[in-house]
């Protein structure tokens, strides 16, 4: 059953790949995906993800594409920032910065910016 589990992954990290996409400079798709559910959905998998993030890189790839997305999301967007921080994302993405991944320490970084 492991070979479901990659592919679970790899649905994950297209799946917030599409997300982030959809929703870089577009309030209305960022609140649309608020509506149905996403922030705390990426929320989740954010906090799954940097708790295994040592112990695997699918999980620092998964990580990474789910800070960007929740980023895209936050941006302009006061109403989904507060909606981000309540569903728990705020503690995993500064756990990321104090990961051994440089990657993942700029991705953090990079959010930041936005």
């Amino acid at each position: 059953m492991h070979a479901d589990s990659g592919s679970s992954s790899k649905a994950k990290e297209n799946s917030v790949s599409a997300i982030s996409k959809l929703a870089y400079k577009s309030e209305s798709i960022q609140s649309a995906i608020a509506s149905a559910g996403g922030i705390p959905l990426l929320a989740s998998v954010l906090i799954a993800s940097t708790a295994n993030v040592k112990e695997m890189s699918q999980a620092a790839q998964l990580c990474s594409l789910t800070a960007n997305a929740v980023s895209q999301l936050a941006e302009g967007n006061l109403a989904n920032k507060v909606s981000i921080a309540e569903a728990g994302a705020i503690p995993p993405l500064v756990l990321m910065l104090a990961s051994p991944s440089a990657e993942l320490q700029a991705q953090v970084i990079s959010s930041d910016d936005r």
